[in-house]
């Protein structure tokens, strides 16, 4: 099961992830997420560079850890941040979402 994680600092890395999640349960993978920024160097080469945006995918090896991350973990305070833990939700099922409500 994943958790997406938002508002992590953003000179975070994934072991760092690791370590803050993995007394929640075992952790199958941590995936950071960049934005991509498209720009020519002086010699007019194209150059991408990936920034942090301060968000991540944490997966689970089973729904017992991924749930207990989202309870003890989230509104934690991780470098003088308050990070935010919650069930990764397709769009399809946050749509089957909104309609319901």
């Amino acid at each position: 099961m994943s958790n997406f994680v938002k508002d992590l600092p953003t000179e975070i890395n994934e072991a760092k992830v690791i370590e803050l999640f993995k007394e929640c349960g075992p952790i199958e993978s941590v995936r950071l997420i960049y934005s991509s920024n498209t720009y020519f160097d002086e010699s007019n080469t194209k150059q991408v560079m990936r920034t942090p945006t301060g968000a991540a995918f944490v997966n689970f090896e089973n729904m017992e850890s991924a749930t207990k991350a989202i309870m003890n973990m989230n509104k934690k305070m991780v470098e003088e941040k308050q990070i935010k833990v919650m069930k990764y939700m397709t769009k399809q099922e946050l749509k089957a979402r909104k309609m319901a409500s």
